[in-house]
């Protein structure tokens, strides 16, 4: 079974995982034309651009040219580096892997989790790894490379699974020894999915993290959120939060092209310019950036079974999604919607703090701050996510759904909250019913 498929632009090279193998192809130059004949690409005169142009139809053929393996595990993420000559993959016997493609061979081994690696992502930079891991934890590494002796040499610098707080009741009884109530900040390994795909802005200033769960006090309704890192604060808890998803984020993409600042708005973050990047849970697709704090887009009930992926085109102006059904839905921005893509090259080195914090600096175990405005994302207030995918399925404005901003229209037009529920007689609620469990005969224990 292929479980992922991602492409590296700067060689070229397609990588495919099939249950334990990594399969590495590569783009031939003859084509299949309409009629059966092999037609080379220079001596053509046929647009070789897909789904462009009225020439003759014609398809791509694709030649493997390498099989990375390294162990019998399935693996379920790949990533690679920004040069092309490493990838870094995630498998189910706890581990992630880095290869070399020149040799073939895998020159390193992470056994810093102790469940399913789900997702990995590899810092534009240069500087980081990071893996993500049903054990409900986010790991960074980084890695030093001495082509000299051919070492690839990792190292964690920090875990971020959960927050701590202390508990008000312990200290009024005892101020001197107060109890300490840890809340988790991913979900557990029940998630109803096999990827947790992590992802970072092409200028390596946020990593944003899937599958996170937000939980205020112990009372509290745990929500789904997505956990977002300032590269300048990787060794802290996430300091950006979304919340309010209905289904669990089981996928971050981000957009390759950066985008300038539009004058109509403040940004949220201390950045000159923004990206662009794609959430996707179980069954829907939100694209944020990061100079506004609502979402720009979203859709929703595509498919019949879960989403597992979505990657940008290069350009940044098409998004596919990728199901468990065995098909994929395609998104078209018109050039320009999304944004003006910057004139300069970013200097990544010199990013700055990406917030404003007017206060303090943040203690260790403080909650993350609510990145998102409370009246279209946090489930506590009247309008949430929740409220827009119940509504989906009603006519919506053209301007709610423009991508040209966050949300422009009043939220009272655009979406209908849900009805009051009528108050239930007592006596009429019955009482609720024994389940049955019908125990199944494994083995005798002796």
């Amino acid at each position: 079974m292929v479980r992922i498929l991602i492409f590296c632009i700067r060689i070229g090279l397609n990588s495919m995982s099939i249950d334990g193998a990594i399969i590495l192809w590569k783009k031939r130059e003859d084509m299949i034309g309409e009629s059966g004949k092999l037609i080379h690409i220079e001596n053509s005169s046929i647009n070789t651009n897909f789904g462009r142009g009225e020439d003759e139809y014609c398809l791509e053929r694709w030649k493997a040219v390498t099989v990375l393996r390294g162990s019998l595990a399935d693996v379920y993420a790949l990533a690679w580096s920004p040069t092309g000559q490493f990838l870094i993959s995630g498998s189910v016997d706890n581990t992630a892997k880095i290869w070399d493609i020149s040799s073939s061979r895998c020159i390193a081994i992470i056994n810093e989790h102790r469940h399913y690696v789900q997702g990995v992502a590899w810092d534009p930079c240069g500087e980081y790894l990071v893996t993500q891991s049903s054990d409900r934890s986010v790991k960074f590494h980084t890695f030093t490379y001495k082509p000299s002796v051919g070492k690839f040499l990792t190292k964690c610098i920090s875990s971020h699974g959960r927050l701590s707080s202390i508990k008000p009741n312990e200290v009024e009884e005892d101020p001197s020894k107060p109890a300490l109530a840890y809340n988790h900040l991913y979900q557990s390994e029940t998630l109803a999915s096999f990827f947790r795909r992590p992802d970072i802005t092409p200028d390596g200033a946020l990593i944003i993290t899937p599958a996170g769960i937000c939980k205020e006090g112990e009372a509290g309704e745990a929500t789904y959120a997505v956990h977002i890192y300032p590269r300048n604060m990787v060794l802290s808890p996430p300091l950006l939060r979304l919340n309010g998803f209905p289904k669990p984020p089981i996928a971050i993409r981000c957009s390759p092209i950066i985008y300038e600042l539009k004058a109509d708005c403040e940004s949220v973050l201390n950045l000159n310019y923004y990206c662009v990047f794609a959430v996707a849970t179980q069954d829907s697709v939100f694209v944020f950036n990061t100079q506004h704090s609502a979402p720009i887009a979203f859709v929703s009930n595509l498919h019949n079974a879960s989403l597992t992926d979505v990657s940008w085109s290069c350009d940044g102006c098409t998004l596919l999604a990728s199901s468990a059904d065995g098909f994929a839905s395609i998104f078209k921005f018109s050039p320009g919607e999304l944004g003006v893509p910057v004139s300069k090259p970013v200097l990544i080195k010199s990013i700055q703090p990406v917030v404003n914090l007017e206060s303090e600096p943040l203690p260790v175990d403080s909650e993350p701050i609510d990145l998102v405005s409370p009246t279209v994302l946090t489930p506590r207030s009247k309008v949430s996510v929740l409220d827009m995918m119940r509504n989906a399925s009603s006519p919506v404005p053209n301007p709610a759904l423009s991508s040209q901003g966050p949300l422009q229209a009043p939220l009272e037009e655009i979406l209908q909250t849900d009805p009051p529920v009528p108050p239930q007689n007592p006596s009429a609620i019955s009482a609720p019913k024994k389940r049955r469990i019908a125990p199944t005969f494994v083995s005798h224990l002796s």
